[in-house]
């Protein structure tokens, strides 16, 4: 994931890379982009024009980054995500 304000608004991109299918098919990729307003302490992405409609949540105050997905090719297992951060 790659993100970067603009104003009061955050331009990001994502992309999965999906190894979960138990029957052995090739890794499932997919990129999203979008630009979402400026939170406090999390971004909230949503994707409308994916085949399947989802959105992301990721709040990186504390510890470790919170991270939620429904987009498809993006694992339901948990884990932590790769970030970069481009101010």
């Amino acid at each position: 994931m790659r993100w970067w304000r603009e104003g009061d608004t955050v331009r990001w991109t994502l992309t999965c890379l999906d190894e979960s299918d138990p029957k052995g098919r090739p890794p499932d990729m997919a990129t999203y982009r979008g630009v979402s307003k400026l939170e406090d302490g999390f971004l909230e992405g949503h994707v409308r024009d994916a085949p399947i409609p989802g959105r992301f949540v990721l709040a990186w105050r504390g510890l470790a980054p919170y991270w939620q997905l429904w987009l498809d090719a993006c694992p339901a297992r948990g884990g932590s995500p790769v970030i970069r951060k481009v101010r």
